[in-house]
């Protein structure tokens, strides 16, 4: 049984190994639509950069989640020491680890996941990233005009009757 293991698992690493330790993806404008991207890699250490913009003041938000698998005991995809950090075109980091929300100014945008593959087959991870343009305030208060006319012409109504 235990040779059968090894086979299954030997089999298995075969199947899902790959050889890169460190990857780059565009995923382009981000927009209201959120974009994923899994990615498997090797065991061992990684660094994988995802770019990104922003067309207009954006609020944003980013999230990188680990995908385990165990079989009989032994780890076939694990990461430790899973990291997120998003960085402006410069240097400043703006988010690191957990999920949260940001402020984004209209320019391009990096964001770096790394961590440790230590499965027998190495990781995989799947890294999400949104981006919904804020409305303009000028937006916002001819909104609350609109709803406070609204209420006004149905109070008017009811009195009227």
């Amino acid at each position: 049984m235990k040779t059968m293991n090894s086979l299954i698992i030997t089999a298995l690493l075969m199947l899902f190994a790959t050889g890169a330790y460190s990857a780059n993806y565009d995923f382009g404008t981000l927009d209201g639509t959120p974009k994923f991207q899994n990615v498997s890699v090797a065991p061992g250490k990684f660094l994988d950069v995802f770019e990104f913009n922003v067309a207009t003041n954006s609020s944003g938000a980013s999230n990188v989640s680990n995908h385990t698998l165990e079989f009989y005991g032994t780890d076939v995809f694990n990461i430790t020491g899973l990291t997120l950090e998003i960085y402006n075109a410069g240097t400043l980091s703006l988010l690191t680890m957990p999920y949260d929300s940001i402020a984004l100014s209209a320019g391009d945008y990096i964001a770096q996941v790394s961590g440790l593959a230590t499965g027998v087959a190495g990781g995989n991870y799947t890294y999400s990233a949104i981006a919904a343009p804020v409305p303009e305030a000028s937006t916002l208060s001819l909104m609350l005009a609109g709803f406070g006319l609204v209420g006004f012409m149905s109070y008017r109504r009811r009195n009227l009757v």
